[in-house]
C-alpha cells in the first residue's frame, strides 16, 4: 500500500511538472508568435533611448510605469483619488481571493500583486469607450459642417453656423476664436484645429478642406473622406459585437479556470494539497495566474477603436 501511495504521489507530481513546462511552453511561443508587437515595442524603447539621450536620464521600469498610468488617468478624465481607491481595493480584493482559492499566503501575496493591474485594465476599457465616442461625435460634427460648407464656400461661417448644434463643439470653438481675435490666416487656422484631434480622418478632412481654399473644385473630395470614416465606424462595430462573443467565452473560461482550485479542494484534497503546498504546485499556480494577466492585457490591446 506505501509503495502504492509513493506511485500515486510521484505521478501526480509529474502531471503537475508536466503542466507547468506546457504553459511556459505556450508562453514561450506565443512571444514568438506576436512578431508586430515585438517591432512596435523595440520602435517605443529607439524613442525612449532617443529622450532619455536628451534628457540625460534614463528612467527605471518603475517611473515608466507610473508615468504610463498618469497618462493613462490624465487621458481618461479620472480623479486620480478614484484611481487610488480603486487600486487600494484590487490589492487587498486580490489578496482576499488567493486566500480563499489557495489558501497559501505567498501565492495570496502574489495573486495581490498581479491584482495592481486591474485599474489599469479598467481605464484601458473606459478610455477605448471614451475613443470610440468621440469618434462617432466628432465624424457628426464635420458631417455637419462639411453640408454647410458646400452651402456656403466659407469654411469660418460654416462652423459657425453649425457649432449650437454640433456635440463635439470644443476645437471648432477654438476655431472661431482664433480666426476671429488670432489670425485671418484661415490655413493657419485649420492647421491648428488639426493638432486638436489625435484621428487620421480629421487630418484628411483638414488637408482637403486647405485643397478648397485655393481650388473649390476640391470640394467634392470632402464627402468620400467622411463615407471613409464611416465605413471604419460600421467595421469597427461589426468587430465589436464578433469580439464580444469572444469576450463572453474568454471570461467564462477564465472565471472556470480561477475556480477550479476550489473545486479541487473538496473533490481530490490530495491533489489540492500538491497545488498549494509543494514548490511545483506553487510554481504551477503562479505561472498560470502570470500567464492568464498577460493573455488578458493582450487582449485589451487588441481590441482597439479603429477610427480613434
Amino acid at each position: 500500500m506505501r509503495g502504492d501511495f509513493d506511485l500515486i504521489k510521484n505521478f501526480d507530481q509529474l502531471i503537475l511538472s508536466v503542466i507547468f513546462f506546457l504553459i511556459a511552453a505556450a508562453i514561450f511561443l506565443n512571444t514568438g508568435v506576436e512578431r508586430e508587437m515585438r517591432q512596435k515595442k523595440l520602435r517605443k524603447e529607439r524613442l525612449r533611448e532617443q529622450r532619455d539621450q536628451i534628457l540625460g536620464h534614463k528612467p527605471s521600469r518603475v517611473e515608466r510605469y507610473v508615468s504610463s498610468e498618469h497618462a493613462l488617468v490624465k487621458a481618461t478624465n479620472t480623479d486620480i483619488r478614484t484611481y487610488g481607491a480603486l487600486l487600494v481595493a484590487s490589492v487587498i480584493g486580490g489578496f482576499l481571493f488567493g486566500k480563499l482559492i489557495f489558501t497559501d499566503t505567498t501565492v495570496s501575496f502574489f495573486v495581490a500583486g498581479i491584482s495592481i493591474v486591474l485599474p489599469h485594465a479598467v481605464l484601458l476599457v473606459k478610455g477605448n469607450r471614451d475613443k470610440r465616442e468621440l469618434a462617432e461625435n466628432l465624424e457628426s460634427a464635420m458631417r455637419i459642417i462639411t453640408h454647410e460648407y458646400l452651402s456656403t464656400l466659407d469654411i469660418e461661417k460654416a462652423v459657425e453656423n453649425s457649432i449650437d448644434v454640433i456635440e463635439h463643439d470644443k476645437p471648432f470653438r477654438e476655431f472661431l476664436v482664433d480666426c476671429k481675435l488670432v489670425s485671418a490666416n484661415v490655413e493657419r487656422n485649420l492647421r491648428r484645429l488639426e493638432t486638436k484631434e489625435n484621428n487620421i480622418y480629421f487630418s484628411r478632412w483638414i488637408d482637403q478642406l486647405i485643397l478648397t481654399q485655393s481650388d473649390r473644385a476640391q470640394i467634392v473630395n470632402l464627402m468620400p473622406i467622411l463615407d471613409d470614416m464611416n465605413d471604419a465606424k460600421t467595421a469597427q462595430r461589426q468587430n465589436e459585437s464578433k469580439i464580444s462573443a469572444a469576450w463572453r467565452d474568454y471570461f467564462t473560461l477564465l472565471f472556470i479556470i480561477l475556480l477550479a482550485p476550489l473545486l479541487i479542494r473538496f473533490v481530490q484534497p490530495q491533489w489540492y494539497y500538491y497545488l498549494v503546498r509543494t514548490l511545483i504546485g506553487k510554481v504551477l499556480s503562479i505561472a498560470l495566474l502570470g500567464s492568464l494577466v498577460w493573455a488578458t492585457g493582450r487582449a485589451l490591446k487588441i481590441n482597439q477603436p479603429i477610427t480613434g
